[in-house]
């Protein structure tokens, strides 16, 4: 008995965004590559990395480290306002919030960002690989090769100029490029036109050509060769026993129109 092997393949649950047809708002997270932050670190494109099949990380406000929210706060105690879907398009990375209103301070900043009062964010990320640059106000900046990305927050004001806020939730779609409009038509110009057409094809009467009859028989044209003729009285009984006339040497044109009337 033969038996057949199933072969199972695990579906892709990570779904498909993209700044066009995500509904906002989304953030963009990253400046260019080589372009120096506050901190005075820079990121290489490719670098910053999440583990395949994750699109969910946390979501902080000011990374919950703000003296305003949780004073002396250590990595284990923070509570995140949300979570942030991210992914990835073109070489940057975007997200967009998902609050989970479980504290008051959840449902201020969704308020927040949807009255349009903020507009920044900002990354938390663990290094990998990375080059000291000397650059930043301490001199501690990093040429980031290799990076992983742990959270993501939303702030007043972000270390990354490049790290804001691009589309609002109640964005409307573009406008669709309308197409040239056809030059306009000068109506009096087109009745010129085709008052002019009509008269070619249909012209007045006395103009036309009157149709011939066709009960009317067609004389040939007269020919150097013809002479006139002269009609020799004969009797009827003579006439009647003539032989028709010779078409051997009878002009085609004129045989024809004679076929025609006969």
């Amino acid at each position: 008995m033969k038996t057949r092997g199933l072969s199972l393949k695990l579906m892709d649950s990570t779904p498909r965004l993209s700044v066009a047809t995500a509904e906002g708002p989304v953030f963009a997270m990253l400046d260019p590559p080589g372009v120096v932050d506050a901190h005075g670190d820079t990121m290489d494109a490719g670098a910053l990395r999440l583990p395949e099949g994750v699109n969910e990380v946390p979501l902080y406000w000011v990374h919950s480290y703000h003296v305003g929210v949780v004073p002396e706060a250590s990595p284990e105690q923070r509570l995140p306002v949300g979570s942030a879907t991210v992914w990835e398009e073109e070489g940057q990375w975007y997200f967009i919030p998902r609050f989970n209103l479980l504290t008051d301070l959840s449902q201020q900043v969704k308020a927040a960002v949807e009255a349009g009062g903020i507009t920044a964010c900002s990354i938390g990320y663990g290094t990998v690989r990375a080059t000291p640059n000397g650059k930043g106000p301490d001199g501690k900046g990093e040429d980031v090769h290799e990076a992983r990305l742990l959270e993501v927050s939303l702030v007043d004001v972000g270390a990354k100029a490049g790290a804001v806020r691009i589309k609002m939730a109640d964005e409307p779609k573009k406008p669709e490029e309308k197409k040239p409009e056809p030059p306009a038509v000068d109506m009096a110009d087109m009745y010129t036109m085709v008052k002019a057409i009509h008269a070619k094809l249909f012209p007045p009467e006395s103009e036309a050509k009157p149709p011939e009859s066709e009960d009317k028989a067609t004389e040939p044209p007269a020919t150097k060769d013809d002479k006139p003729q002269t009609e020799t009285p004969q009797d009827e009984n003579a006439s009647e026993n003539a032989a028709p006339p010779s078409t051997e040497d009878e002009d085609p044109v004129t045989k024809w129109l004679r076929d025609l009337a006969a």
